[in-house]
């Protein structure tokens, strides 16, 4: 087993995108490979780093945890990683995003693979739910698929 800094890894992609999730709504499953295009086999640590690293998910080759270390991987040999974002609501109408490494650290050697998403406060209506209007002490509760939407162009 070697570590030391001439155990480069390959990747799939250089940056994880996801694109527009809505808050509180899990994400679609991303996967990246790495690669051991070695003659030897390498154990690398690996952790999702930054600022958002919480709102995101990590599994390599089945084992959960945003940090692992000794992730073993074999000569000419590869391994799957997982990931999936969900993104806590922040009471803006704009679009925002969430940026983090996914950081390989091999012997002294460490590569990093961008991770991003992209995020956007969303409400649901569906047509079991509904509206409160209050007036004081009265309340008038509406259904949304009861909602009737009426618009004359006559000006009479």
């Amino acid at each position: 087993m070697e570590n030391d800094q001439s155990a480069t890894l390959h990747f799939s992609t250089d940056t994880i995108t996801f694109d527009t999730i809505f808050a509180s709504i899990g994400s679609i499953t991303k996967t990246l490979t790495v690669y051991n295009r070695n003659n030897f086999d390498v154990k690398s640590n690996i952790a999702l780093l930054g600022n958002s690293a919480a709102n995101f998910r990590m599994n390599i080759d089945g084992i959960a945890g945003n940090s692992q270390t000794n992730i073993e991987i074999p000569a000419k040999d590869s391994i799957f990683i997982f990931l999936e974002v969900t993104i806590d609501p922040s009471s803006s109408n704009t679009p925002y995003i969430l940026s983090d490494s996914l950081v390989f650290t091999t012997g002294t050697k460490k590569q990093d693979v961008d991770v991003v998403a992209w995020g956007q406060d969303a409400y649901f209506h569906t047509a079991n739910t509904y509206g409160d209007i209050i007036n004081g002490t009265d309340t008038t509760r509406f259904y949304y698929h009861l909602l009737d939407c009426y618009y004359s162009l006559d000006k009479r």
